[in-house]
Order: structure tokens, then C-alpha cells, then sequence
């Protein structure tokens, strides 16, 4: 009896040490709602201060364009601009409201007018001044690191087709 116990005693061991150093437990963690609330948050804060970024697939000629996903290190707003000759950021066509730290899905932003075939469009994000309201002067466009170590404002340039 004594080395049946000595024999689960050594696996148990074993296991623990197998778990702390490939950082595996036996069974995976998740979140499930309480008990009559629904799961249908679209944003999720994170833990530590996320990296801004933003991703939006080619968008159909219409008045709204679709960002696919972002993230926001700080409370802030996805704003859509026109693009320039030199293919930089030009008049605004269309803010989302003002949006929670964390990331979030599928934003539907409204413009002023119609976008055209064969148009292109940026989405950036600017972070709020801590008001909740969209200034263009005091809600600067939101940064994350580059390759270089440097900071670069996030934006995402898209064509607009049929």
C-alpha cells in the first residue's frame, strides 16, 4: 500500500512540474456569463494598455464604411477621411461615436456622402481629449510603435469598389 502511494505521490509531482514549466494547466479557463445574462459585449478591455491598431477590408461604394476591428489604448473615435493626390489623409467623412478602451468589431461609421468606384478612403483613430466628443484639434490621431522603434499614427487606407 505504502508504494502505490509513493507511486501517485511521484506522479503528481511529476505532473506539477510538467505544468509550471510549460505553463499548461489540465483544464482551459473560460469566462461564462451569470446565470440569465447575455454574452454580447462587442469590446473588450484589456488587462495592460493594448496597442492601437485598426484593420478594415475594401469597402462598396456607399454612405458607411465597415472598420472590421480595432484597438484603443484610451477611450477614443474611428474617424474616416478622404484621400489626397498624395495619398495621405484629407477631410473627414465620417466619425464613429465615441468608442471604449479595448478592442471592438464590426463599427459601421456613416458619412457625409457617397463614396465612388475606384475611390479610396482612410479610417484613423484619434483618441478623446477626455471630453466624449469628437474635436478634430484636440482629439489627436492615436500612435502605436513601428519597426523602427519609432511612433507612427494608425490609420488604414482602403479602395471603395461596386
Amino acid at each position: 500500500m505504502k508504494q502505490v502511494i509513493w507511486v501517485i505521490v511521484v506522479l503528481l509531482v511529476i505532473w506539477g512540474v510538467y505544468a509550471l514549466a510549460t505553463g499548461k494547466s489540465s483544464a482551459p479557463v473560460t469566462e461564462q456569463p451569470a446565470t440569465g445574462e447575455q454574452a454580447t459585449a462587442t469590446t473588450t478591455p484589456e488587462a495592460s494598455v493594448p496597442a492601437n491598431a485598426i484593420d478594415m477590408a475594401e469597402q462598396k461604394v456607399g454612405k458607411s464604411v465597415t472598420v472590421a476591428s480595432y484597438t484603443l489604448s484610451a477611450p477614443g473615435f474611428i474617424e474616416v477621411h478622404a484621400v489626397t493626390a498624395e495619398q495621405t489623409p484629407g477631410a473627414i467623412l465620417g466619425s464613429s461615436g465615441l468608442l471604449p478602451a479595448g478592442s471592438g468589431a464590426e463599427v459601421q461609421i456613416s458619412l457625409t456622402a457617397s463614396t465612388k468606384d475606384g475611390q479610396n478612403v482612410i479610417a484613423m483613430l484619434h483618441l478623446d481629449n477626455g471630453d466624449g466628443k469628437f474635436d478634430a484639434t484636440t482629439d489627436l490621431p492615436a500612435t502605436s510603435a513601428n519597426a523602427t522603434g519609432g511612433q507612427e499614427v494608425v490609420m488604414k487606407l482602403v479602395a471603395v469598389k461596386k
